[in-house]
């Protein structure tokens, strides 16, 4: 990944002005606690990336995956999209964060535990059941590195486990999304140094950072090839620069309608000239957040029983290389979509309820631990 990247409530101030009443609201005047539409966004977006998976699970990961404008697909627009919430959320949390301490607390808690159970579960109970090893799989000290693989240099060579999915249309892999969370990591303390050294201030400089980074990726090429793996670690990056940007710049931003609907038109007519790469990175940020802030969904209260956009993130990729492997000649795209939605949002509310939601807890915990006495309330956003 929601990044996923992936996600706590944070602090967001929020404006004193009556929005209803202004001619052009800025975000910031939007800014209202959990009155906005990320959860439903973050949820949406880890939906997408399971559809899109369907393709590289039935027909390789070679295969064309998923409707594309011939420079980017609908999983990597959401993956992108992920990671400018991400880089917009958490700036925010930095920036209402009592110290760094408790910044990496919330970070740790809200990432760490959910996605040790998720390795847990496909080491101990996923593995040996689909395993070809037998019970040789126990004796493999290759299982038991698994549970490290998330710090080896070249992920997809490591994240394997013996005898699993070896003869799967997607060989080999057994959280193939999971590489995304090590980019949010580092996306989490790139926060925390542009914080310590007062950069998160200079919101000129963090918007040039973001431009020239678009400029570069763009120059860079459209669709990286497998054997150039750092450039979507890198593009990421810098949809999480965007994301910060346009935080810090949410002032002097317009909530506009004529702006949203040009941007989308733009981004609709790019699809048809296949060319949606540039404008994606130069103009989503502000179709997403428009979104994102939109009074008329009716989509702010879409995590009333729970976050589940993280559980589905993590969860998915196994689940959907163990259809893969015992129904791929029963299943077309649509059917393993369904079947794999339902059992992965399962999942997800288990994750929620059991882990997620009483790591939560124990942050806020900490956090009233951490915080002085007399502090400013906090108002809460999602984060990634």
């Amino acid at each position: 990944m929601r990044g996923y990247a992936c996600c706590d409530w944070m602090t967001i101030q929020p404006d004193t002005l009556v929005v209803k009443y202004m001619k052009n609201p800025t975000f910031s005047d939007l800014e209202n606690g959990r009155e906005n539409n990320f959860d439903f966004l973050r949820f949406f977006l880890a939906s997408c990336v399971i559809f899109v998976h369907c393709y590289a699970f039935l027909y390789g990961p070679t295969s064309q995956q998923g409707p594309t404008d011939g420079t980017i697909t609908i999983g990597m627009a959401s993956v992108n999209a992920f990671f400018m919430i991400s880089g917009f959320l958490i700036t925010a949390s930095w920036l209402n964060t009592k110290s760094t301490l408790d910044y990496a607390i919330r970070r740790f808690l809200r990432i760490v535990p959910a996605l040790i159970l998720v390795m847990l579960l496909c080491m101990f109970v996923m593995g040996p059941l689909v395993t070809t090893e037998g019970r040789a799989y126990f004796t493999n000290p290759k299982t038991y590195e698994y549970l490290i693989f998330m710090t080896k240099a070249h992920l997809h060579l490591s994240d394997q486990l013996p005898g699993v999915f070896q003869n799967n249309a997607f060989a080999g892999r057994v959280n193939g999304s999971l590489w995304t969370i090590r980019v949010e990591m580092l996306c989490y303390i790139m926060v925390a140094v542009f914080g310590k050294l007062g950069l998160l201030s200079k919101t000129r400089l963090v918007t040039a950072i973001a431009i020239v980074g678009a400029v570069a990726m763009a120059v860079i090429g459209k669709r990286p090839s497998d054997s150039e793996a750092i450039v979507p670690v890198i593009t990421n990056i810098v949809f999480f620069i965007i994301g910060m940007a346009f935080y810090l710049n949410r002032r002097n931003i317009t909530y506009s309608p004529p702006a949203f609907l040009v941007c989308l038109g733009i981004l609709f007519v790019s699809v048809f000239l296949h060319n949606l790469h540039v404008p994606w990175m130069l103009l989503g940020a502000y179709v997403l957040f428009f979104i994102a802030y939109s009074k008329n969904l009716g989509l702010t209260k879409f995590a009333k029983y729970g976050d589940f956009s993280y559980g589905m993130y993590i969860f998915a990729f196994p689940i959907q290389q163990c259809l893969a492997q015992y129904f791929s000649d029963k299943l077309t795209i649509w059917s393993m979509f369904l079947v794999a939605f339902v059992l992965t949002f399962i999942c997800a509310v288990l994750s929620w309820n059991l882990i997620e939601k009483p790591c939560m807890k124990l942050k806020n915990k900490a956090n009233q631990l951490l915080r002085p006495a007399k502090s400013i309330p906090e108002v809460t956003g999602v984060s990634s």
